[in-house]
């Protein structure tokens, strides 16, 4: 089986002749990134050809709104065909990718998540993989607030709810996802932290002792205060 690494593989203007290659020698396939608005009919079969057997794509965010806002090229109607193609090809599951928390998310794009689901899993049955958003410092979002534990946890159980024997929810967890948010936007502090909880067990709850000691960017205090009480900005 012979792999194909990288940020943007489906990209890669060379992609269809290397998958013809190896499919051809009798090799299966994998491929590290789809994108769905890259799919075709060729594509798509020589990776059922190279013993694809779910379509995995990633959706980005929950709604076209926040597609839009995230300047995402993917939209709703290519999330749709990359179903339809997996179908035509014999793939028997189409697994999305889904950041759940991103800064402005409502109630409603988080319904547009759950009619989509229901659109695609007529097409073929759908394993939705959630993911809070870890803003990571140095990038665009770098100063952008953390979603919150609890709010993450009631999207989750929302989800779970509406889509139970529509499609497989699986997620990451929203107390982890902290973590790994902590330790992103810290420095040295952020790891001597981390080190502490892991030599006193490695639990949540020792992160949480550990990280309480270790201030946040005065820019993420502001940001986070705000997101949690925007027209007092407090506690």
């Amino acid at each position: 089986r012979v792999g194909f690494v990288g940020a943007a593989v489906s990209e890669w203007e060379g992609i269809r002749e290397a998958l013809r290659a190896v499919v051809e020698s009798g090799r299966g396939v994998g491929v590290s990134s789809l994108r769905a608005d890259r799919l075709d009919t060729e594509f798509v079969g020589l990776l059922a050809r190279g013993g694809y057997r779910t379509m995995t794509v990633a959706s980005d965010a929950p709604s076209q709104r926040l597609r839009n806002k995230m300047a995402k090229a993917i939209r709703t109607r290519h999330l749709i065909e990359a179903a339809r193609l997996a179908r035509g090809a014999g793939m028997n599951r189409l697994k999305l990718y889904v950041i759940i928390g991103i800064p402005g998310e409502t109630d409603e794009d988080i319904e547009e998540l759950i009619e989509l689901c229901k659109e695609l899993s007529a097409i073929l049955p759908v394993a939705l993989g959630l993911s809070p958003p870890v803003p990571k410092l140095h990038t665009p979002l770098g100063d952008a607030p953390f979603a919150g534990i609890q709010p993450i946890q009631r999207t989750l159980a929302r989800l779970r709810k509406a889509l139970g024997g529509i499609a497989d929810v699986r997620s990451a967890s929203g107390r982890w996802a902290w973590i790994e948010y902590r330790m992103s936007q810290g420095g040295q502090d952020a790891g001597l932290a981390a080190h502490e909880a892991w030599e006193n067990g490695g639990r949540f709850a020792h992160f949480k002792s550990a990280f309480a000691q270790v201030e946040e960017r005065a820019a993420l205090r502001a940001a986070n205060q705000f997101a949690l009480f925007p027209a007092t900005g407090m506690r």
